[in-house]
């Protein structure tokens, strides 16, 4: 890992090591600069416009993160780490805002070049993460007694996958990458037609899970699309699980599991999550008879057993997590329907910029925000059939405090009007921590 410290790094760490022993004094780090010792500019949106500086709904410049709250007293030593994470701040902000512009243009326009661009982009921002590790790695964070200084150090002292070396990296990246090629452009013949093909998840496999009820035309498009996107990436996934767990031990925890659990700040997680299981375990195993009496009415007990798994192809999507599709067959009162407005949208002409204009109504009637400009001119809320993307709905945070994002394949539907409020949340959240330190810029919890 030698190859990984450069010439800059080294004069930066001992620039910043003599800082510490300083009583105080601002950090005044050199700008970041490649393997090839080359300066990274600052960051620039798709057009080339260089990013202005951070500001407020009112358009007031707003100066990078800094805890200066004159009620807190800290030592001269957390004074000088304090300049140095709010120095990182600043300068992790910039190479992650590059890393998920190139992240969101390969997703847009999965191609050869854009995926190349973004592994590039990868490459950077973990070269970043690693020499900053190496800097807190250097600190005992437990003799921190400020609460959030020693907290921002904690979290940066495990730097995940951008621990490996440079070669194991980029194979790590191109390995997911690669997986989200082949799962994006897996497709299928229909069932009974094997002249009408070209079916994708999005929208023709997730409409047919949903809507139809015939056991054997749901059996094959689970087992063909399983076949044409799951079997290719069974050795690539193999090789990222040896990969996850390579860095886990690099960052000093036994195997991936404990470093995902890392996050979660509980001695106890694995204790707190059986617990949690068996406070909701007696609802759960109520719902899951229900489900299995209904299902055994419409397929036969000879298909449905009454004490064996459910089988996943027939719970509503490909994935069979959510059982929300089956309310045609489940609903407990005969005669009533569930609400839908699926039909009434696609009658009055309803458009995905309309779905998400309700959605951002709601949450302007909760007194949150607005979306900001960035936010319309740059999110993808439908297919734009001109080439391939990845279709799975998601919301994007920029890194840089003015840009986020939807990206959706979105269908004049119920379903993707739900999905657009749950993505918009997430944006909501987004504006709700922007003015905090970069570390505390994520979801409440890796499983939000």
């Amino acid at each position: 890992m030698l190859d990984r410290i450069n010439g800059n790094f080294v004069r930066w760490t001992a620039f910043v090591l003599c800082l510490l022993s300083a009583v105080s004094g601002q950090l005044d780090l050199p700008p970041y600069r490649d393997d090839a010792g080359r300066q990274i500019p600052s960051y620039r949106d798709d057009a080339g416009r260089q990013t202005p500086s951070y500001r407020d709904d009112a358009g007031r410049e707003l100066p990078s993160y800094r805890d200066e709250d004159p009620g807190r007293q800290l030592p001269p030593n957390e004074l000088n780490y304090q300049n140095i994470l709010a120095r990182l701040d600043f300068l992790g902000a910039e190479r992650c805002s590059a890393n998920v512009v190139a992240q969101w243009a390969y997703e847009t326009n999965v191609n050869e070049y854009t995926q190349l661009q973004a592994l590039d982009a990868q490459r950077l921002y973990a070269d970043f993460q690693y020499q900053a590790w190496l800097l807190i790695s250097r600190i005992d964070v437990n003799s921190i007694r400020d609460p959030i200084i020693r907290r921002r150090l904690r979290y940066l002292s495990a730097v995940g996958p951008s621990a490996l070396p440079p070669d194991q990296l980029d194979r790590y990246n191109r390995l997911i990458n690669d997986m989200l090629a082949i799962y994006n452009a897996a497709t299928i013949c229909a069932y009974n037609d094997p002249f009408r093909c070209g079916l994708r998840l999005y929208p023709d496999i997730s409409q047919i899970m949903a809507r139809s009820r015939d056991w054997d035309e749901l059996q094959y498009v689970w087992t063909e699309w399983r076949r044409r996107s799951g079997r290719p990436i069974r050795d690539l996934y193999q090789q990222l699980i040896t990969l996850t767990n390579d860095a886990a031990r690099m960052n000093n925890f036994t195997d991936a599991a404990e470093y995902w659990m890392f996050p979660y700040e509980s001695p106890n997680f694995q204790q707190d999550i059986d617990e949690a299981w068996e406070t909701i375990r007696p609802l759960y195993e109520e719902l899951h008879a229900y489900i299995r009496k209904k299902l055994r009415d419409l397929y036969g007990p000879e298909k449905i057993g009454g004490h064996a798994p459910l089988p996943s192809h027939v719970l509503g999507n490909i994935w069979g997590q959510s059982w929300t599709n089956l309310l045609d067959v489940t609903l407990p009162y005969p005669g009533k329907t569930y609400p839908d407005v699926t039909q009434e949208m696609r009658a009055q002409g309803y458009t995905p910029i309309d779905m998400i204009r309700v959605a951002e109504e709601f949450y302007l009637s909760l007194n949150l925000s607005a979306m900001p400009p960035e936010f319309w001119a740059g999110s993808v809320f439908a297919d734009p059939g001109d080439r391939p993307l990845i279709c799975q709905a998601s919301a994007w945070d920029f890194c840089n405090r003015i840009d986020y994002r939807i990206k959706m394949c979105t269908k004049v539907t119920m379903k993707d009007l739900i999905t657009l409020h749950h993505e918009m949340a997430h944006i909501q959240y987004f504006l709700r921590y922007s003015g905090l330190p970069r570390e505390f810029r994520d979801g409440a919890n890796p499983a939000e």
